[in-house]
C-alpha cells in the first residue's frame, strides 16, 4: 500500500530518550487512514508534502515504530 506525506517537522533539539535529531511525519493512504511516522534524517533534504512512500515497521528499546521510506 502506497502512503503520501501529508506533513513533517524535524526536531533538532530531541527530548529522552532520543539522543540524535530526527523527523517525525504524518502519512496518509488511499483509504484515507492517517499514521504518525518517524522518517529517516538521511531523506531530510529530499522531503516534500505529496510525496509518496512505503511504511515499515521496526523494534527499537521493547516498542515498535512506524517509518515512512520515501520511493
Amino acid at each position: 500500500m502506497k502512503w503520501m506525506l501529508i506533513s513533517f517537522s524535524e526536531m533538532v533539539v530531541p527530548v529522552e530518550p532520543f539522543k540524535e535529531k530526527y523527523i517525525i511525519g504524518v502519512i496518509q493512504n488511499e483509504n484515507l487512514e492517517r499514521m504518525i511516522v518517524q522518517i529517516d534524517d538521511k531523506f531530510h533534504l529530499s522531503l516534500k508534502i505529496g510525496m509518496y512512500g512505503n511504511l515499515s515497521k521496526e523494534q527499537k528499546n521493547s516498542r515498535e515504530i512506524n517509518y515512512f521510506n520515501p520511493t
